[in-house]
């Protein structure tokens, strides 16, 4: 299923993954769905840890356009 990762790793090991499936926001093709993912991140982060944020598990072609992400601590 088609979903928003968000993997922060450290040296390419993963320290916290999680996922935001989107199913239930896409509810027609050919037009854009606006949504809002949130991730709880609920361990210390380090310097040093790479974050990354991507989607997965399309088995068609999905385009996104207007990322914004906000960090609240």
């Amino acid at each position: 299923a088609l979903g928003i990762v968000m993997d922060i790793n450290d040296n390419n090991n993963t320290v916290i993954w999680k996922s935001y499936a989107l199913s239930g926001v896409v509810t027609s093709l050919n037009e854009w769905q606006p949504f809002t993912a949130r991730f709880t991140v609920d361990a210390p982060l380090k310097p040093g840890y790479q974050l990354k944020i991507f989607a997965s598990g399309a088995k068609k072609t999905a385009y996104f356009d207007d990322f914004k992400i906000s960090f609240e601590y």
